[in-house]
């Protein structure tokens, strides 16, 4: 099962207000956009263990739904964070490649030939001369 990097942070909305966020490693290069760099606190990372990683374009759609759009440009986040169409959604891809770890599965002993000869042959058995 791949493991997700995953982050925790706080959002300082101004002096009173601190929310605590947590998501994907990927989410926060969108939560930067929105919030400003300067406003992430206390960001740590710890690993998942999940199998539910949707596809890139789709995760892309998710974002956008999930932080919507600048209200000056009404460009949303998750393109601003990664790029417009098929070259956002690949660099999405790249990011979420660094934050996912595959185990590999170990590899196996290759087998063993089986012998033609089982052991007692004919040669052996007073047969062969």
């Amino acid at each position: 099962m791949p493991a997700v990097t995953y982050y925790r942070c706080c959002v300082v909305r101004d002096a009173m207000n601190k929310l605590p966020r947590s998501g994907a490693l990927w989410e926060l290069e969108v939560l930067k956009e929105v919030y400003g760099e300067g406003r992430l606190e206390d960001i740590e990372t710890f690993e998942v263990e999940t199998d539910n990683i949707l596809p890139p374009d789709q995760e892309m759609a998710r974002l956008e739904k999930a932080f919507g759009k600048d209200k000056e440009t009404r460009i949303p986040f998750a393109e601003i964070a990664f790029g417009k169409g098929s070259s956002g959604v690949r660099t999405l891809e790249k990011t979420m490649q660094g934050a996912i770890r595959v185990e590999e599965a170990p590899k196996k002993a290759p087998k063993k030939a089986a012998k033609e000869d089982p052991p007692g042959d004919a040669a052996e058995e007073g047969g062969g001369e």
